[in-house]
């Protein structure tokens, strides 16, 4: 989806920014619609880190835009962000699984997104002979994703449709599928 106008000519927010904003704005409305949201959402997101040739700075006016992008409703002072790179994503969990033992929390939504779709950032990649083509055998494919999920504790019953993983103590992981 295209960025909203809202975010439209805000200074500090690159087109790198915006991209990550528009490339999670389906998955997190769909986790958001299909766990029935009663109360804002805590989220857990994991974010590209900062390399030499793409710097980008995550702050929490991120998490400000990801609510106006998605019209979610965020709890802001309870989430988080995550931005390094491949790792965030177990940090985020982690950080998830924590907040539902420590905070007797009822759910928590944990996801990421990155892109490689930047004209300098595949530039500066192709330069270093890091992407995969001819005679570049440990190159890599560069792509773009966005994905979420809800953690929640063990005294939310299942619904129809759920794939769940059972065996923590701390609850389980539900994986809806739409």
């Amino acid at each position: 989806p295209p960025l909203v106008d809202a975010l439209k000519g805000i200074p500090f927010l690159s087109g790198r920014h915006q991209r990550l904003l528009r490339l999670l704005t389906l998955p997190l409305k769909t986790i958001a619609d299909q766990i029935q949201l009663k109360e804002p959402l805590i989220l857990k997101l994991a974010l590209p880190d900062s390399i030499p040739c793409a710097v980008i700075n995550f702050d929490n006016r991120f998490l400000d835009w990801v609510a106006i992008q998605t019209e979610v409703p965020i709890d802001l002072d309870s989430s988080a962000l995550f931005p390094l790179g491949r790792a965030g994503g177990i940090a985020a969990l982690n950080s998830g699984m924590v907040d539902l033992e420590e905070k007797s929390l009822q759910q928590v939504v944990v996801g990421g997104v990155d892109s490689f779709v930047d004209l300098g950032l595949l530039a500066s990649l192709d330069k270093e002979k890091r992407i995969n083509g001819p005679g570049i055998m440990d190159g890599f494919i560069p792509g773009e994703a966005a994905s979420f999920f809800a953690i929640q504790s063990s005294d939310l019953s299942p619904r129809n449709g759920v794939a769940e993983s059972s065996g923590s103590p701390l609850g389980k992981i539900i994986i809806h599928s739409p």
